[in-house]
């Protein structure tokens, strides 16, 4: 495969890949878990769950997967609104192309992984947007 899908793996690759995130201080899940809306109303209230759950562990650099141009425009224009809201402002944003950065599928793992119910609770927060 040309990057890491959770959804494409064998049984046997999975527990492998979950291997992978022993080595991760900390997985933070954030969900949007409130009532029926579109996807990217969904993904801006995570998004801004996460910058919040980000600057509380003073992380400063954020690297989400890039979904193409117009998708990537939406998600700057919403983190220039948490910026002007005073949410995020000391994270340094950028988007990168899955096959281009491995570590990105250390977010699908987790991902796959928590959906699945493989994921231990053992370092992990879940965050439910609602």
């Amino acid at each position: 495969m040309r990057k890491l899908h959770w959804y494409e793996g064998l049984p046997g690759q999975r527990l492998s890949w979950l291997d992978l995130l022993r080595w991760v201080i900390e997985v933070i899940v954030v969900r949007y878990d409130g009532p029926p809306a579109r996807p990217e109303r969904r993904r801006r209230h995570c998004l801004e769950r996460q910058a919040h759950e980000l600057e509380e562990r003073d992380v400063r650099s954020v690297t989400l997967e890039s979904r193409g141009q117009h998708a990537d425009r939406g998600d700057r224009v919403m983190i220039d609104a948490l910026r002007t809201r005073g949410v995020g402002r000391a994270l340094r944003w950028e988007h990168s192309r899955g096959a281009e950065e491995p570590l990105l599928a250390l977010a699908d793992i987790a991902c796959g992984a928590f959906i699945a119910g493989t994921a231990t609770s053992r370092g992990t927060v879940e965050i439910v947007v609602g």
